[in-house]
């Protein structure tokens, strides 16, 4: 009786030798590449609801574009860099020949004034502005000023320190102000850039602004903090007065108020009083 069931048993063993030689034979599982930035950006892109009917207008011919880009500015502007870049980029997929769509996809791998920039997104940031550029002269004027002043913020050969980067920015976004003194975004970008100069640093204990600049003898002195107040209370009263309808934020007069409420710069005259409305 043992005769027989040895058979089996050495049966199985065999077969299970050959299984072991086979796996071990078998190809090792390919690795896959690495996924792109600009691809890993794409996963998860999806059309929000909820953040308001806001728009900045962009050249292009594709239906969705613009949806996608003001969603990526929208959060921009709300500090959710992540989701605004894959918003963006998701508007370079469907044109990829709008300038601006490049221009707030290399936008927001800048510094900001919750993190400096991380260097891995310098070479990026750079290829994306250089997008931007080439197509630029297919853009409006007003689009082709914010890819100028942005120009300013990057470097092919990124510096150890972005200070003078920095600093080139918050200057190129003053001269865009000036061109363009009733563009709220314009005034917006020029008031993030000159906090992105001092992060968490605008006022001292006594609530005065910090870090005086020099300047001459004909003009009061002046601090990024002063300044960035003044470009977006004129940034706000210039949106509020433009809107004819109540908002979630109120309607125009209470952004007034509002606007109002801001601490002035130094040797700011006093406002004279509000009219009743």
């Amino acid at each position: 009786m043992a005769a027989p069931r040895a058979l089996p048993l050495s049966c199985l063993a065999t077969l299970l030798a050959l299984a072991c030689i086979g796996c071990r034979q078998q190809p090792p599982m390919a690795i896959e590449a690495p996924v792109s930035p600009p691809e890993m950006a794409l996963i998860g892109a999806v059309l929000l609801d909820g953040l308001g009917d806001y728009s900045f207008p962009v050249t292009s011919d594709h239906p969705e574009v613009q949806r996608w880009f003001d969603q990526g500015l929208a959060l921009a502007y709300g500090f959710n860099h992540d989701a605004a870049e894959r918003a963006f980029l998701k508007a370079t997929e469907l044109d990829p020949r709008c300038a601006m769509c490049w221009w707030g996809a290399a936008l927001v791998l800048g510094p900001h004034v919750n993190a400096a920039m991380d260097p891995a997104d310098s070479a990026d940031a750079w290829t994306r502005l250089q997008r931007a550029v080439a197509l630029a002269p297919s853009a409006s004027a007003r689009e082709q000023a914010f890819i100028t002043a942005l120009s300013a913020r990057y470097a092919e050969q990124p510096l150890e320190d972005r200070r003078p980067l920095d600093e080139a920015y918050a200057a190129a976004t003053r001269v865009m102000v000036a061109q363009r003194p009733e563009d709220p975004d314009a005034a917006v970008l020029h008031a993030e850039a000159l906090m992105d100069l001092q992060p968490w640093d605008y006022y001292d204990a006594a609530l005065r602004p910090t870090r005086c600049w020099p300047t001459s003898a004909r003009s009061r002195p002046t601090t990024p903090t002063s300044r960035s107040v003044a470009a977006t209370s004129r940034a706000c009263t210039r949106w509020a007065t433009s809107r004819t309808t109540t908002t979630s934020c109120g309607s125009p007069p209470a952004w007034k108020a509002t606007v109002r409420s801001l601490p002035k710069p130094p040797g700011t005259p006093p406002s004279a009083p509000a009219s009743p409305t």
